[in-house]
């Protein structure tokens, strides 16, 4: 049937509402910030710092910023990040909430 009844419209603009899409990105927003408390509240070491060097990022911080801030290199941070989003792949998949 290609008649659309007011139902079917409702929801086609409750698809389109950007108001809809910016609640639902808030709240895989705080999603993503509970599970990176987590995670860094778990992680010890240089995984602890890649996750904060990943918050510093999300930030705006450039990766030369953030090495200055941990008074060590921009690969440093890289590698500390790449250590801190595998561990956070093996957290996400072991987290309920998620």
């Amino acid at each position: 049937s290609g008649i659309k009844t007011n139902a079917d419209m409702k929801k086609v603009r409750m698809e389109d509402d950007p108001r809809q899409e910016d609640y639902e990105q808030q709240l895989r927003c705080r999603e993503l910030m509970s599970l990176l408390d987590r995670a860094e509240a778990t992680a010890t070491g240089i995984t602890a710092k890649g996750i904060r060097a990943l918050r510093m990022m999300c930030d705006g911080y450039s990766c030369r910023e953030i090495s200055a801030h941990y008074d060590t290199t921009p690969n440093n941070i890289t590698a500390w990040m790449s250590k801190a989003r595998k561990y956070l792949a093996s957290f996400a998949q072991l987290s309920p909430s998620v």
